[in-house]
C-alpha cells in the first residue's frame, strides 16, 4: 500500500494556494430583461389559451438557465382555489421551444411530467421551489408533503416558475446574434379550468405574463471568433437532454404499451399509472394496492410487474416484481442507490400514489455522455405490466410513459440543426 500511495501525484492545497479565481473581462455587460408575451396580455383556458413568446437580440448572449415564466393569475370564483400541482407552470398542458424556427422542445401532459420529476426532488428543494410559485401553508413538512397556499376568492397571486425545457435547463449561453432573426420562441398552452386545483368550480384567468431572464454582452474580439468559427461552417454543439411524454389509455389488469417514437440515445424509461376517480391526472401517481383493506406490502399485494423491451433487449432481464425492487430500480437511476442524496417519496406514498417506477438502460449510467439505447433502427420499446389489480378490484385507466433522451443542436450562421 505504501508503494501505491508513494506513486500518487501531490498537489497543492486550497489552504496553500494564493492564487486568484479567473477572471472573465470578455463579459462587459449584463442585463435582466422582461420579456411579455406576443400573443397578448390576457389568457383563460379554452378561449384564449395560447402564449407565445419570442426572444431575439443582435448583440447579446441569453443565457438559458436563467429564464423563468411569472405571471398573474386571478380567481374568479366566489370560493378559494386550492392548487394541488408542485409548479404553476403545470397549468400549461403543452409547451414547444423552437430556436431559429428549429423545434427544440415539444412537450406533452406537462404538468403531470413536472410532478414526476418534482417528486424525485430531496423535500428541502421542492420546498424552496414552492416559495417562487403557490407559497407553503404552515406545517407544510408533515409526512413530506408540501400544502400550497389557496388563492382567497376574487383575489390574485404572482407566481413564478421553471419551464421544462432541454434547452432551458442546460448552461451553454446561446450566441442570439449567430442564430439570427428567427432567435428563440416559447408556446405555451393552458390546460382545463380544474386540472391543478382541488375545487370542481375553479374559474381563473391569467395576466401580466413576462419571462424573466439574463442577457450578456460579450467583448467584440471574442464575438467576432465565434461569428468565424461559425461563417467557416463549424458548428457550435451545444449538448441537450429531452423529454417524450406520451399518455395511453389501459383497458385490462395486463397490458403492453408500445412506443414507435426513435430517439439515438435514450437513457431512461419512466412508467407511472392513474386510475380514474382516484384524484387529478396531474399529481395522482396510482399504486395497485391504494385504498384496499390489506397492507399493499402483503403477498397478496405486492405482486404487479414491469418489464422493458426495446427490440430483443429485456430491461432487466427478470421482471420487477417487487415494490422494494421497483424503488431500487427508481434510486439507481437517479444516481442516488447510495451516499445521503434522496428523493422526496416517503415509503407510504411510494405505495400509494406516488408510484413511480424508472428503469436506466444506458450502459454506464451518468459516468459518460450518450451511452443510451437507440431505438432509431426501427426498434419498438414496450412496457409490459402484469397483475396491475395487486390484490384488490380495480385495474388503472391509463399508463404514462416519459422517455429521458440525449440529444444536442449544431449553431451555424442564421441555423439552427436539432439531432435526436
Amino acid at each position: 500500500m505504501e508503494q501505491v500511495i508513494a506513486s500518487s501525484d501531490d498537489h497543492l492545497i486550497s489552504g496553500l494556494s494564493f492564487r486568484l479565481r479567473p477572471t472573465s473581462s470578455y463579459v462587459q455587460s449584463t442585463s435582466y430583461a422582461q420579456i411579455p408575451p406576443e400573443s397578448g396580455s390576457d389568457f383563460v383556458p379554452g378561449s384564449h389559451s395560447l402564449l407565445r413568446f419570442r426572444l431575439a437580440s443582435a448583440v447579446e448572449w441569453l443565457e438559458p438557465s436563467s429564464v423563468r415564466l411569472s405571471f398573474k393569475i386571478q380567481n374568479g370564483a366566489a370560493a378559494d382555489l386550492t392548487p394541488v400541482a408542485c409548479s404553476p407552470v403545470c397549468l400549461f398542458e403543452r409547451m414547444r421551444v423552437s430556436l431559429a424556427s428549429t423545434l427544440v422542445d415539444d412537450v406533452q401532459n406537462m404538468g403531470r411530467v413536472v410532478e414526476l420529476f418534482n417528486q424525485l426532488k430531496p423535500f428541502s428543494r421542492r420546498s424552496v421551489d414552492n416559495a417562487l410559485g403557490w407559497g407553503d401553508l404552515p406545517d407544510q413538512n408533515v409526512d413530506n408533503t408540501v400544502s400550497y397556499l389557496p388563492i382567497p376568492a376574487n383575489s390574485s397571486r404572482t407566481v413564478t416558475c421553471q419551464l421544462p425545457s432541454s434547452l432551458l435547463m442546460q448552461d451553454k449561453w446561446l450566441p442570439m446574434p449567430i442564430i439570427g432573426g428567427g432567435g428563440l420562441t416559447i408556446e405555451l398552452n393552458l390546460g382545463n379550468l380544474t386540472d391543478c386545483f382541488a375545487e370542481a368550480g375553479a374559474d381563473w384567468s391569467i395576466s401580466d405574463c413576462k419571462l424573466l431572464c439574463s442577457w450578456h454582452t460579450i467583448d467584440n474580439n471574442l464575438a467576432n471568433s465565434y461569428a468565424a468559427h461559425t461563417l467557416a461552417g463549424k458548428p457550435l454543439v451545444v449538448p441537450l437532454t429531452g423529454i417524450f411524454s406520451s399518455l395511453h389509455v389501459v383497458t385490462t389488469e395486463d397490458f403492453d404499451v408500445n412506443v414507435v417514437r426513435g430517439f439515438s440515445r435514450v437513457s431512461q424509461v419512466y412508467s407511472t399509472l392513474f386510475r380514474t376517480g382516484t384524484g387529478k391526472l396531474v399529481n395522482n401517481f396510482w399504486h395497485p394496492g391504494v385504498g384496499d383493506a390489506l397492507d399493499a406490502l402483503s403477498p397478496a399485494y405486492d405482486v404487479t410487474s414491469l418489464q422493458l423491451a426495446i427490440g430483443p433487449k429485456l430491461y432487466p432481464l427478470r421482471a420487477i416484481d417487487r415494490a422494494s425492487h421497483f424503488m431500487y430500480y427508481l434510486l439507481a437511476s437517479q444516481g442516488i442507490l447510495n451516499g445521503t442524496d434522496t428523493c422526496g417519496i416517503t415509503t407510504k406514498q411510494y405505495r400509494s400514489n406516488r408510484f413511480i417506477a424508472c428503469i436506466d438502460v444506458t450502459k454506464c449510467g451518468s459516468d459518460a455522455a450518450y451511452s443510451g439505447q437507440s431505438t432509431k433502427g426501427g426498434e419498438i420499446m414496450q412496457a409490459s405490466w402484469k397483475r396491475t389489480k395487486g390484490g384488490g378490484d380495480d385495474f388503472p385507466t391509463h399508463c404514462h410513459i416519459v422517455q429521458v433522451f440525449e440529444s444536442m443542436i449544431q449553431i451555424q450562421d442564421g441555423m439552427v440543426t436539432y439531432l435526436d
